[in-house]
């Protein structure tokens, strides 16, 4: 009995797991609050209008790729900073990091408004000006990133939980709001809160960003060399859990992809869920890679605890489907229930592969863009050609991530001896 109490507390004390449950524990109620939004404004919206925002939110997740991927770059090269104690060059990094997205945003918008009523016709969206918004949503997110990746990288995790709160709770309100106008207020009212996001995040950063600049001493071919691919690879693992709503929405009526896009939401309880494990493990990993210090426990603990969360709600989605659509969505989206466990064998699936890419990216073993680019490309074609029900492109995708996260799996004694 004594070596388990011994055996428990050394856990407990962990950095992985310590960390990760000021993380959850903080993130939770941010996590609520999302899923709070998609309850209100699901239900004053109805299944058809809320299938459109649904189809808009997963091309702005989508569109957020870039930003994920940025977020997991930065966060590798401030964590590697925060090792080295340079907190002149991590400032420099914010800096110049955040004059390059002013330019690509720029440039990106110009690109994209010849082409937004084809965009709108493709997905059945009434008004093309909605593109336009959610393009400056994802836009002014991206300087949120910035912020938040600096943060993660040096640790600063109880700060993080403290503005994804603030950050939901600016999300809700405004969404409800504009869900009483209409899509469109809907979005455009999500730009406002993301800009009052943004400079409250710098409020937690004013040590580090209070040093002077300093050189940056990292070469620019490294930091292409790390780059290139783990953007392949963070795209593709996003289009994994968001394009499937996008092609639904195509191949379905707009009924149908509203049910579907209920489904994609309480699936993705999951993965938010569990989205503490990565955040902390990330810079952990990265960290200790950088120090040439063990890392295993945090891998195996970080295995666990996301496997753990991910299957004990899918068992609950499994055994109360009725239950759970009906206190999130309400009657109009009770045939959702029928779906609703397997979605969530998809999504654990999906949920632990994806934690298994950003651990690797994050020891810098960046070959897994492979692996994702031929699962999101599995998905891609599997949708096009076997589309009879939604039985049939929930069950495919679950085949598709499962054999992901066992090759990812037995890729990891690979990836232990090499490091």
């Amino acid at each position: 009995m004594k070596r388990i109490v011994t055996r428990v507390s050394r856990y407990a004390s962990h950095p992985m797991v310590k960390n990760s449950a000021i993380v959850f524990g903080g993130t939770m109620f941010a996590n609520f609050l999302a899923y709070l939004y998609h309850l209100i404004v699901g239900r004053m919206l109805g299944p058809a209008r809320y299938g459109e925002l649904a189809a808009l939110i997963s091309i702005y997740y989508i569109l957020n790729a870039p930003s994920t991927i940025l977020q997991n770059i930065m966060v590798k090269f401030f964590s590697q900073l925060k090792a080295k104690n340079e907190l002149g060059e991590a400032k420099q990094l914010f800096i110049s990091i955040s004059k390059g997205i002013v330019v690509f945003g720029i440039i990106a918008f110009i690109l994209l408004v010849p082409f937004t009523k084809f965009f709108a016709s493709y997905l059945n969206i009434r008004q093309p000006v909605y593109l336009i918004w959610l393009y400056l949503m994802f836009a002014t997110y991206l300087f949120s990133i910035i912020a938040i990746s600096m943060l993660q990288g040096f640790q600063k995790f109880i700060a993080i939980a403290a503005l994804q709160n603030i950050g939901g709770a600016l999300r809700l309100i405004v969404g409800v709001i504009g869900a009483t106008i209409s899509v469109g207020w809907t979005l455009f009212l999500g730009i406002i809160a993301n800009v009052f996001g943004y400079l409250l995040t710098l409020i937690p950063l004013r040590s580090i960003l209070s040093n002077k600049p300093k050189k940056i001493s990292m070469s620019a071919k490294s930091a292409i060399v790390y780059s290139v691919p783990t953007f392949i690879a963070i795209f593709c693992m996003t289009a994994l859990y968001s394009q499937d709503v996008v092609l639904v929405k195509h191949f379905f009526p707009p009924e149908l992809a509203g049910i579907y896009s209920s489904l994609s939401v309480l699936g993705k309880i999951i993965f938010f869920a569990s989205s503490s494990v990565g955040l902390v493990s990330f810079p952990l990993l990265a960290e200790r890679k950088e120090l040439g210090k063990e890392f295993t426990s945090i891998v195996f603990l970080s295995l666990v605890g996301v496997g753990i969360m991910s299957f004990g709600l899918t068992l609950g989605y499994y055994l109360f489907p009725s239950l759970v659509v009906n206190l999130l969505f309400g009657k109009a989206f009770l045939s959702a229930s029928v779906y609703l466990g397997s979605f969530g064998l998809f999504i654990s699936f999906y949920t632990l592969a994806n934690l298994f890419v950003t651990m690797y990216l994050a020891l810098g073993e960046t070959l897994v863009w492979i692996f994702a680019v031929l699962a999101a490309a599995a998905q891609t074609l599997t949708m096009n050609i076997f589309h009879s029900s939604l039985h049939t492109i929930i069950w495919n995708n679950t085949l598709i991530v499962g054999i992901l996260f066992l090759v990812l799996l037995i890729y990891y004694p690979y990836v232990r001896r090499k490091s």
